[in-house]
């Protein structure tokens, strides 16, 4: 599995230095008949990636807490039965 996971990420990151590098010319992005004109593609690409980095910071954020929230109680029984 790791083998196969360390492949994909290869795969991805060769994806995305090919898109970033092969492509210069400007692109019209349209969005529910929004149309914006001359972004090059690098731009919607580099804004998705960092929309995936906060939505695995915000994620791994959720998950931190709600396992602190989860251990805290048991610890605070643990310290009260050792003062006694």
């Amino acid at each position: 599995m790791i083998v196969l996971g360390a492949l994909l990420v290869v795969a991805a990151v060769g994806f995305g230095v090919g898109v970033l590098l092969d492509n210069a010319e400007p692109v019209t992005l349209e969005w529910y008949g929004l149309s914006l004109d001359g972004f090059s593609v690098p731009s919607p690409y580099v804004a998705g990636l960092v929309t995936m980095l906060v939505l695995l910071v915000g994620a791994w954020l959720v998950r931190r807490g709600l396992r602190g929230r989860a251990s805290g109680p048991v610890v605070e029984r643990q310290r009260s039965s050792s003062a006694r």
